[in-house]
């Protein structure tokens, strides 16, 4: 293990796609993250295996806080939920439709646990706004969400009254320049902005929508 002995704080690695990279890599990289003790951020680009995701999520020995994972489409197991108390946790989902989003509601709803929430999820998202009372800022793809989930995240926004801030993602995958994508865009982020103007708690209802990159 490229790590093993150093007592790093944070650690981020950026690897090639040559397969199943979990299954020779995995259980070397769950080894480390149980031996150390000093590890706070940890970013990844690679899926991990539901093992690893056990003990990041819920093991009260883990001592990361902060979280970049990616879900791909050749991960078929619920995601566990989340128990330990994360202070930011971001999910990129690479070349998923929207429709074949496969994270249970268990797992969005126990999100809650998170401080700082970071997706480009795109129809299960509202879910994640629903019942939570813990997170501090959930950033989401707002322009590019399905219209058959919007309705339900409008809903579920202005029903939320804890929520501080919340952050505008976008990406290359989510507009492809043509005119209909762009208007559709707008005029989701003006029923955000309508709910945003009257809401009790979010803060930031002028920045909001600034463009953030999912990294």
């Amino acid at each position: 293990m490229v790590a093993c002995g150093l007592q790093l704080q944070t650690l981020e690695l950026d690897l090639e796609d040559i397969g199943d990279v979990s299954y020779y890599f995995g259980p070397e990289l769950l080894d480390y993250l149980k031996s150390t003790k000093t590890l706070n951020t940890f970013r990844y680009n690679q899926q991990l295996s539901p093992e690893t995701l056990l003990f990041l999520f819920q093991s009260p020995e883990s001592t990361i806080r902060n979280l970049s994972l990616v879900q791909r489409p050749t991960y078929h197991y619920d995601y566990p939920t989340v128990s330990n108390h994360l202070h930011k946790l971001s999910i990129k989902l690479f070349e998923i439709d929207a429709q074949d989003e496969q994270f249970s509601d268990e797992f969005l709803k126990s999100l809650s646990n998170v401080d700082h929430i970071k997706t480009n999820m795109l129809n299960k998202c509202a879910l994640i706004v629903d019942n939570n009372r813990g997170s501090i800022s959930i950033s989401l793809p707002f322009g590019s969400i399905v219209d058959d989930a919007f309705g339900d995240l409008i809903d579920q926004l202005m029903s939320n009254t804890t929520i501080s801030f919340i952050y505008n993602i976008v990406s290359e995958t989510h507009i492809h320049g043509n005119a209909q994508s762009w208007t559709d865009y707008d005029h989701k982020l003006m029923c955000i902005q309508k709910v945003v103007d009257k809401h009790p708690s979010i803060i930031n209802k002028s920045t909001w929508h600034w463009q953030l990159l999912l990294s």
